[in-house]
């Protein structure tokens, strides 16, 4: 287009966004050694600098250099002068140093020199003989430090005349600035740039003829074939402009005629005049040739690849003086010139426009990258460019163009995303891996989506469909962290024609989740629609402007458009919590910079000018925000320890919070209470990991995430002396172990020892000794009984009293909350509110928030109301391990309670996911539900290295209808019974029996069942489920101590005669009997050994023996034949709220709630007649919870459950086993009991042992024999020649 046409156009290319900053230019200066012209380190000294003339000092070295010359001396510099030696001067050397901090030094220097007492009464002989100096320069110099020098002797010769010769007459004036014209024609382009806008101090002595000057000038510049001439008369036209003042550089007609010669394709003069003039005014002219600067600047960019040679030379002069020149809030207007001259067909254009995008991005990168959405696409052509200077220097700028954005999360990644730019072919499906499995925390911009648009637009463009898919999902999900939805706008015509083309595709999946981009995608037409196309910052100061024009004469349409887009800048960038009055502030120094009010002004217009500004700037804001005039003296200050603005939160493509502040006040206790899946942990995370932009390095963060967790034999003072600060003493540490309850026989024992509970009171010992000043706790009354509780609110309150530490936590304990919490902080809707009061005051002043909720009640009970005793609401969470057998009432009260879980099935909520167990089918061998399939009878436990005996004398039993809950003290042994229970660990060696069923499948899920997924995060869940049932054996039931065969075992079942493995079973009348295979005989020399016999060999038969009888067990479920296909998978990890997004995506990337619905799929996939659950409660999101209450309702088979939630207890069992003191009491729940059988009755009536053992002698004696089973019993213990002593599996110990 031609130039005059864009300056007419120039308005609607400011009000795309802007930028805060103070009104200053950009310096330029390098810091190291340019390796070619292709350079884009030193843009502004390109033109006139050799490699030999690059500042190569460190900035500690140029900052001495600029203390020396300000210390240098006066007098020896006025003589000097006076002796004609003044190129010799130590500051004159100075004055051409290659930085331009130290020549400003040097230059201020001798105007103090000149001007001071060095100089009192030498006036007239300092000027003439520095017109002496300036006369006899020459030509123009060699070297760029030469030509700076000169210019700035000429600069003070000007600066000595302007102040030393009177006004009028005007004669010695003019005289003294025809020299300083006339000197330009002895300088290079640099020396012009320092003289010509010292020669503007003399401008007014021309009067009337400046104008005429002006003008002979201008005509001269634009018309001369001579470069010498061209760059005299082109700089002193931008010195005697600036002279000028005002709008004299538009109202002249400067503009226009070098955006006409500009376009003047026919004739180089011309243009390259134009150039030397653009250059010049940019370089001098200060502020008010910036809108015309920007304005020309496409036209100047493609005159960088113009045929003619002279023409090219004075575009590169031309780009380095804009990009100079102009304030950091105006690099977002360059936008359109870059990508013009990128577009352009000639390389040397593409070159200089990847030149100014490197330099720009390494020296501002905050306000460059706000070009990015603009010019990446264009810049990746030229990355791509056959070229092969173009391509390179394409390359080079490409890492600091990316480094340009502000999310953290892609800066993390960007040299996987620029290696995937590269090299597409083979980086690409990595690159998208990694977009899917990363934890979101800050906004995704327009910036950040331009950095990563290649990537994606690669993956949808791929021929595999998975690449494609991967890419559709990355592109649905990036959208969803958009917070401005205006971001989203520049690249809807790029991604949803490829969108649009994958919803044709013949997969399914694809078509799915390309329909979900693409929505995802078109919400930012959608917003912009529903909120009726959102309005720029800009826009608001316009129409500030446009209310105060009449108070604004003489200020041009262009010039207030221009001033409108940087003000607008200044708003939209701002941090959000900064006073109105602050930043109308900010916006009134934009707005006076640009428009300057005419010299003539009397004190009145003046005043009335700079009002006008004042209201402008104030409304704009007040208008932006929403406020009233109120908003400006609001002036409240918070002693924040924590204090961020607009951050997000976003987890694999959900939202979860989007632009609202998170801010902690110092000293306060903090609830974050929300709906599950809301992201009150996530939260939690992130401000732990401190990766939230803006966060305060020196703030100390301590999270007590889980209670701790090792499998090291050390004892517990030594692993809390490895694990806390240095210069922490062990004494220090046994002190503050014994203040959380650790007695000396704790201390000295091992964590695998401690309880759930106790391991927790540990994870806050050691958080005591790193004294954080913000302590983040993430549900800390998890497996803490009453008393442990009260300790830990007491411990808490005390913090806040003693030193002054911030807390911040989550918890669905409701008493617990009410107890330590100072506000509260309620997570909705994507948004953070702050309620500055206790819990019971919030929940009295939003009863229809608390009501909503979680709980642990919450998760089971339906509470009808919230009414006014508020005491009673929230769900108490009284630890049953406080009750004794007595008390055990507690827990069974209103069992008769409506729960709401009882409304979760075919027609349930939508939002709650179902959880569906399988079948278990009947047990092989046992007919009736009732009988006892497992019991544990006189049972003693001691962990190795303690002393203290944690069961004594344990005795229960467990049927298929069982629905038991162990419940108990801290440290009461309930783990370690259902451990004892499952095989998981065996009992003290000659004491009591442990028995279960041989063909009885049990699945086990612990308390941190979770973690043995860490193994396998980088799978899908369909990989992780074919993974672990490969062969149909459960690879986790064979890392059991009780299953694997260690490597010593290995060895001695090679020795001749050992039993090597086991490959049958037999069940002759009511004894096993197992083929066995032994080393050193032929396969098919085999034995029949009864389980009698093998129990007494060593321990490495019977593990033999437990994986054969697994491997049967995988038959008679069907588990060896049941196909492990993606479909079969699929269907299977449905039932369990899994749907086919969750189950193509990597574990990482799922939620705590989801990961557990995957440890339940996993240990469901071998169809259980038992399930034990150690604190299933704990870990679970409402849903989840709810969910998995109604599947274990519904379950047919046994549950074993280890809880402390009395709802979740209530709703699910039928019996209680209270652990303590080494034994077991197990006593039915008030209003379940179980009614006794006929020969249960009859044994009662016998009394006695045979009463108490009637339930384990039946499992063992469980049906009459006939004639026929009697004879082969007998034959079967002669045959191995020993007694047997049952029909079943019985671990003897």
């Amino acid at each position: 287009a031609p130039a005059a046409q864009r300056v007419s156009n120039f308005p609607s290319s400011i009000y795309a966004s802007s930028s805060r900053v103070p009104t200053m230019s950009i310096t330029l200066e390098h810091r190291g050694r340019i390796p070619s012209v292709a350079s884009f380190g030193n843009l502004s000294e390109l033109s006139a600098m050799s490699a030999d003339d690059v500042d190569e000092r460190s900035a500690e070295e140029v900052t001495a250099a600029k203390e020396a010359v300000l210390e240098a001396e006066h007098p020896p510099f006025v003589q000097a002068i006076l002796d004609g030696t003044l190129p010799t001067s130590h500051v004159v050397s100075f004055m051409g140093d290659a930085s331009e901090e130290v020549r400003e030094a040097a230059l201020s220097v001798a105007r103090a020199a000149v001007s001071g007492d060095a100089a009192a009464g030498k006036s007239a002989e300092l000027l003439t003989a520095l017109a002496k100096t300036v006369d006899g320069a020459g030509d123009a110099p060699s070297t760029r430090s030469a030509d700076l020098a000169r210019g700035a002797v000429v600069a003070l010769y000007a600066h000595l005349a302007s102040t030393t010769l009177p006004p009028t007459p005007p004669t010695a004036r003019v005289e003294a600035l025809t020299r300083v014209l006339n000197a330009l024609k002895c300088l290079g382009d640099d020396g012009c740039f320092v003289a010509s806008r010292a020669a503007s101090t003399l401008a007014d002595a021309l009067g009337d003829d400046l104008t005429l000057k002006i003008e002979e000038l201008k005509k001269t510049a634009l018309s001369t074939t001579d470069v010498t001439t061209r760059r005299q008369a082109a700089a002193g036209c931008a010195g005697l402009l600036k002279g000028a003042g005002g709008d004299a550089v538009n109202s002249l007609g400067v503009v226009s005629a070098v955006a006409a010669a500009l376009a003047n394709k026919k004739s180089a003069t011309e243009r390259a005049g134009a150039l030397a003039l653009y250059a010049h005014l940019c370089a001098t002219a200060g502020r008010a040739f910036e809108p015309s600067a920007v304005s020309l600047a496409p036209t100047v960019f493609i005159s960088r690849g113009d045929v003619d040679q002279t023409v090219r030379h004075g575009a590169e002069l031309a780009m380095a003086a804009v990009v100079k020149s102009l304030p950091v809030t105006a690099m977002k207007l360059l936008s359109p010139a870059l990508v013009f001259a990128m577009e352009h067909k000639a390389w040397q254009s593409k070159i200089g426009a990847l030149g100014v995008c490197g330099d720009l991005a390494t020296r501002v990168p905050g306000y460059f990258m706000r070009t990015l959405p603009e010019i990446f696409p264009q810049f990746l052509e030229c990355v791509f460019d056959t070229h092969p200077k173009v391509s390179a220097v394409a390359e080079a700028v490409m890492a600091p163009i990316c480094r340009c954005v502000k999310n953290a999360e892609i800066l993390g990644m960007l040299p996987l995303v620029i290696s995937a730019i590269r090299s597409p072919n083979k980086e690409t499906e990595d690159c998208l891996d990694r977009l899917m499995e990363t934890t979101f925390v800050n906004s995704m911009d327009a910036p950040s989506l331009a950095v990563i648009l290649p990537v994606i637009m690669r993956g949808l463009r791929e021929r595999a469909m998975e690449i494609k898919k991967k890419a559709a999902i990355t592109c649905g999900n990036i959208c969803a962290l958009v917070d401005d939805v205006r971001d989203l706008t520049p690249f809807i015509p790029i991604l949803k024609p490829e969108l649009e083309k994958c919803e044709e595709h013949s997969h399914p999946d694809l078509r799915e989740c390309a329909t979900k981009a693409k929505t995802s995608l078109l919400k930012g037409l959608a917003g912009d629609a529903a909120a009726g196309e959102k309005r720029s910052g800009a826009s608001f100061v316009a129409d500030a402007l446009r209310t105060q024009v009449a108070k604004l004469p003489g200020a041009d349409s262009l010039t207030l458009e221009y001033a409108a887009a940087l003000g607008g800048w200044v708003i939209e960038m701002a941090p959000l919590r900064m006073p109105p009055s602050i930043l109308a502030n900010d916006v009134k120094l934009e707005l006076q910079a640009l428009l300057v009010s005419h010299a003539s002004f009397t004190d009145e217009q003046q005043n009335a000018w700079d009002e006008a500004l004042v209201c402008s700037a104030q409304a704009a804001v007040l208008e932006y925000k929403g406020l009233d005039a109120t908003a400006l003296a609001d002036n409240e200050t918070h002693d924040f320890i924590v204090d961020l603005q607009g951050i997000i939160l976003a987890f694999a493509g959900r939202v979860l919070l989007q632009r609202t502040n998170f801010s902690l006040e110092r000293g306060k206790v903090y609830g974050v209470v929300g709906q599950n899946g809301t992201g009150k942990t996530t939260l939690l995370n992130r401000v732990a990991a401190k990766d939230i932009q803006g966060f305060p390095e020196g703030v100390s963060v301590y999270y007590i995430q889980h209670e701790i967790l090792s499998e090291k034999s050390e004892t517990i003072v030594d692993f809390m002396v490895a694990n806390v600060p240095e210069g922490v003493s062990k004494e220090t540490v046994v002190n503050t172990l014994r203040d959380v309850g650790f007695d000396d026989e704790k201390m000295a024992a091992t964590i695998q020892s401690l309880s759930g509970g106790w391991r927790m009171k540990l994870a806050i010992a050691r958080a005591m000794l790193w004294d954080a000043e913000v302590l983040l706790l993430d549900e800390p009354t998890n497996h803490l009984d009453t008393a442990a509780i009260a300790w830990l609110s007491a411990y808490l309150k005390g913090l806040k009293g003693k030193s002054n530490t911030t807390i911040c936590l989550v918890s669905h304990d409701y008493d617990f909350l009410a107890d330590v919490l100072t506000d509260v902080i309620h997570i909705h809707d994507k948004n953070l509110t702050y309620y500055p009061m206790g819990f019971r005051d919030f929940q009295s002043l939003k009863p229809e928030i608390v009501a909503a909720l979680p709980s642990p009640d919450n998760a089971i009970t339906k509470i009808a109301s919230i009414g006014g005793n508020l005491a009673g609401q929230g769900g108490s969470t009284v630890s049953l391990a406080d009750s004794d057998a007595s008390g055990l009432e507690s827990v069974t009260e209103n069992v008769a309670t409506k729960f709401a879980i009882s409304s979760i099935g075919e027609d349930q909520p939508s939002h709650i996911k179902p959880i569906r167990f399988p079948d278990p089918g009947p047990l092989e061998g046992v007919k009736n539900r009732s009988k006892c399939i497992m019991y544990m009878k006189d049972v003693s436990f001691t962990y190795p290295g303690t002393t203290k005996q944690i069961l004594t004398a344990a005795n229960v039993k467990i049927t298929q209808d069982s629905r038991a809950a162990l419940v108990g003290e801290n440290g009461a042994g309930k783990t370690t019974l259902m451990k004892l229970l499952i095989g998981d660990m065996n009992p003290d060696e000659g004491v009591g029996d442990v028995w279960q069923h041989h063909n009885l499948r049990l699945a086990y899920i612990a308390q941190h069942s979770m973690h043995h997924l860490e193994e396998s995060i980088n799978n899908t869940p369909l990989e992780y489920l074919q993974n672990r049932f490969y062969l149909g054996r459960d690879k986790e039931i064979a890392k059991r101590s009780s299953h694997n065969l260690s490597k010593d075992e290995l060895l001695a079942i090679t020795e001749r005669g050992a039993i090597c493995e086991i490959i049958g079973r037999q069940e002759r009348g009511k004894t096993l009997f197992y083929e066995c295979r032994r080393t050193g005989r032929k396969e098919s020399d085999t034995d029949w050994e009864p389980m009698s016999a093998l129990q007494k060999k060593d321990e490495v038969v019977m593990k033999m023996v437990r994986n054969f009888d697994e491997k049967l067990k995988s038959m008679h479920s069907g588990m060896d034949l049941r196909p492990l296909t993606k479909e079969e998978v699929r269907l299977h990890l449905a039932e369990f709220g899994i749907d086919e997004d969750l189950a193509m995506g990597k574990i990482k990337r799922m939620s705590g709630g989801q990961k557990s619905r995957l440890v339940l799929a996993a240990a469901m996939w071998i169809n259980p007649h038992i399930i034990a659950l150690d604190e299933p409660t704990n870990y679970l999101d409402n849903d989840t919870l709810a969910a998995l209450t109604k599947a274990l309702s519904d379950f047919k088979g046994g549950v074993l459950t280890i809880s402390h939630n009395k709802a979740f207890i209530n709703e699910l069992c039928n019996e209680t086993w209270l652990v303590g003191d080494g034994v077991v009491l197990a006593q039915a729940i008030q209003g379940k009991e179980k009614k006794l059988s006929v020969a249960e009755k009859r044994a009662l009536k016998k009394g006695g042992d045979d009463a108490s053992d009637f339930a384990l002698n039946e499992a063992k004696d469980n049906k009459k024999l006939t004639t026929a089973e009697k004879k082969a019993q007998k034959a079967a213990a002669a045959l191995a020649k020993g007694p047997v002593k049952d029909a079943y599996h019985v671990r003897k110990h």
